[in-house]
């Protein structure tokens, strides 16, 4: 039987599972770290006696009571004014907490399993901050002043938490490198996420510091705009949904506007944004392409480097093959002498 245990941060949920062993595992090590200090309720009983039903520990309500007692020991130490069990790793990865901020500055490096999973979870963040300010640009044009400020609140707050993200992985990854935990390839692979993430964040930084335009436009009433416009009737010709009035029967009009260029389609990103706004996504844009020119290119040139290593290694192999074939023709010119040496002996 496993039991699922589920957390909310402010950046993300997730649900961790765990058999009843996985408890009792981190219960006694909690003991032997503190055996003065036992967290603040005891384990529950893998077994209960309940009343008129069976012992087994498959029984329904023996489940059910395991379970509430479980629920009530993580509560208990997550709730506790003591932190000393909270802070310990056994409980961080029995609940899968990211630790890229409590670790860094750490002289331990952390596992590569640890690692990719804090860069994907702040990868998670990132995607979240930028539903939240579509969000905030939608109440924006609904008007709705406090739904649009709450979210770009909401953002900064993120990016601020996911900046201390970026710091403790990047700080972990220079402490891999030094301890050689890990090869040169992948620390350069690492490092190349983690720019990717950084060139993100500026961004959404940027569009967050960004005002969403409020929509300030309304619609008159109808005795106003007959008031501004006059009679429609005086001023225009006939419908030309009737074709027997219409003066313009025959004739075709264009719509096409010579010397105006064609207006770029809108896109999700860009809805929203005042002129200001799209020109700091542009640039963080053709940023984003340069550092990407930049790694293709740096990636070449190890390519390159590698072919020339593989080129003066095939060269070294063609001259032993040579010597090997010089001095393979040597020796079967010293077979055949010796052969015919030994014929005239005979």
């Amino acid at each position: 039987t496993t039991y699922q245990v589920a957390l909310t941060t402010p950046l993300r949920s997730w649900s961790v599972r765990h058999r009843y062993s996985d408890f009792t595992q981190l219960h006694d090590t909690l003991l032997q770290q503190f055996p003065q200090h036992p967290p603040p309720l005891p384990l529950p009983p893998k077994h209960f006696r309940i009343p008129l039903f069976s012992a087994s520990a498959l029984n329904p309500a023996s489940l059910e009571a395991r379970r509430i007692g479980l629920q009530s020991y993580l509560r208990a130490i997550a709730e506790d004014e003591d932190a000393r069990w909270r802070e310990t790793n056994e409980w961080k990865n029995f609940l899968d907490i990211p630790v890229a901020r409590s670790i860094q500055g750490s002289a331990e490096a952390m596992s590569s399993r640890a690692w990719l999973e804090v860069h994907r979870r702040i990868q998670e963040g990132l995607q979240e901050v930028r539903a939240g300010l579509h969000r905030r640009d939608a109440y924006a044009r609904r008007s709705e002043v406090a739904g649009a400020r709450r979210e770009g609140l909401e953002a900064r707050s993120r990016l601020r938490h996911l900046g201390a993200d970026l710091q403790g992985l990047e700080s972990q990854l220079r402490v891999a490198s030094e301890q050689s935990t890990i090869l040169d390839g992948e620390a350069r692979r690492r490092g190349d996420l983690l720019e990717e993430l950084k060139g993100e964040r500026r961004l959404l930084e940027r569009l967050a510091d960004v005002a969403a335009p409020l929509n300030r436009t309304s619609t008159p009433p109808a005795e106003e705009r007959t008031g501004l416009l006059g009679d429609r009737s005086a001023t225009l010709p006939p419908s030309s949904s009737s074709p027997s009035h219409s003066p313009f029967i025959g004739h075709t009009f264009s719509t096409r506007a010579f010397g105006r260029s064609p207006t770029a389609p809108e896109t999700q990103e860009t809805r929203g944004l005042d002129n200001a706004g799209i020109v700091q996504l542009q640039r963080g844009h053709m940023q984003q392409q340069d550092q990407a020119v930049q790694d293709l290119g740096s990636v070449v040139r190890r390519q390159l480097e590698i072919g020339k290593a593989i080129h003066g290694e095939l060269e070294l192999q063609n001259d032993m093959l040579d010597e090997m074939t010089e001095e393979v023709d040597r020796l079967g010119t010293k077979v055949r002498a010796a052969r015919r040496q030994a014929e005239r002996i005979q």
